[in-house]
């Protein structure tokens, strides 16, 4: 037998009004969005959950979810209630989850079977695209996994980190400059691109890169959003350099991206 049951799932847009008054649930719940952003309060606590983020509730936990996103294209969002057998999600609980890359295509095959439902093995799609993405999530967040690496940031620099990263995402159709995420994190720009750099090991202008086109493939395959408002969306100038940008990272472009519903794979070619 399977090591969850799922009694519900589906995927919803909501406007700039979506708020669901506070309840509970008996079950488990897994809630997502894929694109726009919302604020789930929790027990009294609220998480704010940005395009690819996710919260898994325990059951009997009171929870009121709404959408936090200051465009009027609102909010699209997934969740599935299910009975956990046996999966360790004791790690999962209280914290924002973000799917690692090996996930990504499973969950956007999971929206595509929610959004499209009706073929005569969907649940059983369903019920296993859920459980393998939860295992991926247990293990990414299990306590093996998030141990300290050999040389960690200092705390502090951590800490500085995520506040940086989570700024990032929700201000991606801004032009941010090194100024702007300087002042963020009260460091000089200079400073913080050395701090960013050995904490991460990638460039400023490489995660913002990454945050925006990992929320343009959200956007390409979980909402009918025209490719030019996508691209001001997560702060390109024009769909031409948004469009460069897309083939040059994914090996396609948006419109194939779009197509495939992101069953595409990347092959790289020499200069």
């Amino acid at each position: 037998p399977y090591p969850i049951a799922v009694y519900a799932a589906a995927w919803n847009e909501r406007g700039p009004n979506y708020k669901v008054t506070a309840h509970f649930r008996s079950d488990v719940q897994w809630y997502g969005v894929q694109y726009g952003r919302a604020e789930m309060t929790v027990q009294d606590k609220v998480y704010t959950l940005n395009p690819g983020e996710s919260l898994i509730i325990p059951p009997g936990a009171m929870r009121s979810p709404c959408c936090a996103s200051s465009r009027k294209s609102g909010i699209g969002y997934f969740w599935v209630n299910f009975e956990n057998h046996r999966l360790q999600l004791d790690a999962c609980y209280d914290r924002v989850l973000s799917l690692g890359s090996a996930l990504k295509q499973d969950m956007a095959t999971l929206i595509d079977e929610l959004q499209s439902p009706g073929q005569h093995d969907a649940n059983d799609l369903i019920l296993s695209l859920t459980t393998r993405l939860l295992i991926g999530l247990a293990r990414d967040h299990s306590p093996q996994t998030t141990s300290s690496p050999s040389h960690p940031p200092h705390p502090q620099h951590e800490a500085r980190i995520e506040q940086l990263d989570a700024f990032m995402r929700s201000n991606l159709h801004r032009s941010l400059t090194r100024d702007d995420l300087g002042k963020v994190v009260a460091l000089s720009p200079a400073h913080l691109a050395r701090v960013y750099r050995h904490a991460t090991g990638q460039t400023l202008a490489e995660r913002l890169t990454e945050l925006r086109l990992e929320r343009a493939k959200q956007l390409l395959i979980s909402s009918s959003l025209p490719i030019t408002h996508i691209a001001l969306e997560i702060g390109f100038n024009s769909s031409s350099h948004f469009s460069h940008m897309f083939l040059k990272h994914v090996g396609v472009n948006p419109l194939a991206y779009r197509q495939a519903k992101g069953r595409v794979w990347r092959h790289d070619h020499p200069d």
